[in-house]
């Protein structure tokens, strides 16, 4: 791993500098796969860093894929395919240019059905509580205790 340095007069803030470092080493294949990150705390430690902008950028890294959290004990880098998703930004700066830049993107994952579930719904129990509220109308469009209700009253 390479020296790492930061700018503490940037706009740019010390966890997102800290981020695009591992993240720029980790798609360079610089810092390879199963490799272990440096401890948050002896990261923050040798940068003079607090622990939590660390742990923010650590965070940032681990909930876009690049690395995974090994129970008790330092992060791991995972398998780097390439890119799982485009920022939005990116998407409409290229569809000003080209109309067809959604079609360019390679989707890995899809999460816009938009569907629910109706096998894992309980609908008996939605009617049993929607039929509660509209008995008690005054409830249904009151304003309600400024103190807050002590006992919802369903069961």
């Amino acid at each position: 791993m390479c020296l790492i340095t930061l700018d503490g007069r940037k706009e740019e803030p010390l966890y997102r500098q800290l981020y695009n470092y591992f993240k720029t080493e980790i798609e360079k294949n610089r810092i390879k796969e199963g490799e272990r990150l440096p401890s948050i705390r002896g990261l923050a430690k040798s940068l003079s860093l607090s622990k939590i902008t660390v742990e923010t950028a650590y965070q940032q890294l681990m909930s876009e894929g690049y690395i995974e959290n090994c129970n008790r004990s330092r992060y791991r880098v995972n398998k780097y395919e390439g890119l799982a998703f485009t920022s939005s930004r990116h998407l409409i700066e290229n569809r000003i240019d080209d109309p067809k830049a959604e079609e360019k993107v390679k989707i890995l994952y899809d999460f816009a059905s938009g569907e629910m579930d109706i096998n894992g719904f309980d609908f008996a129990l939605w009617k049993r509580y929607i039929s509660k509220v509209f008995l008690n109308k005054g409830r249904l469009v009151g304003y309600g205790s400024v103190q807050g209700r002590k006992n919802s009253g369903f069961k």
